[in-house]
């Protein structure tokens, strides 16, 4: 399955979407890249009232569009750590949520934890846990068998998050804005903000 073209306005969820200056809103969310897209979304959601989304070119063009798009939940910030696992559900349930496919593949996260970092890694794989995520520690032999090619000169341990994967940035970014738009969202692609 490969990526439509960025911004593609033959296939965009918001084609024909009005590029016309805006003269008042309620609220204004500059940037089409996925922050902003997902900040007018979840306003829009909460009522905030007339809200603009403006992008200068098309959505997710820049670098978002370009991004790897990894969804994982290891942080070490507690609050960073919930977003990350609200997020992780919204691209599991994509098309339920957000009525499109976002391309979330859920192939794994496997991150390699050295001897300066293990309390650091033990600290946050208890965080996640707290917050009701599934996380395994692997041991040195567990990671070879997993991942055979990998050098594991300096790992101490494996933290797996097997619900982790990646997704298509721009179909996200363009789902978000799509499913916001009953609730009264604007987006204006091609609009700069003067």
């Amino acid at each position: 399955m490969g990526r439509r073209p960025r911004g593609d306005p033959e296939t965009s969820p918001i084609a024909g979407t009005m590029t016309a200056s805006v003269k008042t809103a309620d609220a204004v969310v500059i940037g089409g890249g996925i922050m902003g897209a997902s900040a007018a979304h979840f306003l829009a959601k909460r009522g905030f009232g007339r809200l603009v989304l403006l992008e200068k070119g098309r959505l997710a063009g820049v670098s978002t569009g370009h991004s790897a798009a990894i969804v994982r939940t290891y942080y070490s910030n507690p609050i960073t750590l919930e977003l990350a696992k609200r997020a992780l559900h919204m691209f599991e349930n994509d098309r339920d949520l957000l009525g499109g496919d976002g391309g979330f593949r859920p192939i794994g996260f496997l991150l390699l934890i050295g001897e300066r970092l293990r309390a650091a890694g033990e600290h946050i794989l208890e965080s996640e846990r707290r917050h009701g995520l599934h996380v395994e520690r692997l041991g040195v032999k567990e990671v070879a068998e997993l991942a055979p090619p990998v050098s594991l000169d300096g790992v101490s341990y494996g933290i797996l998050e097997p619900r982790s994967g990646y997704a298509d940035p721009t179909r996200t970014t363009e789902n978000l804005v799509a499913a916001a738009r009953p609730w009264g969202l604007e987006p204006r692609p091609g609009v700069a903000a003067t």
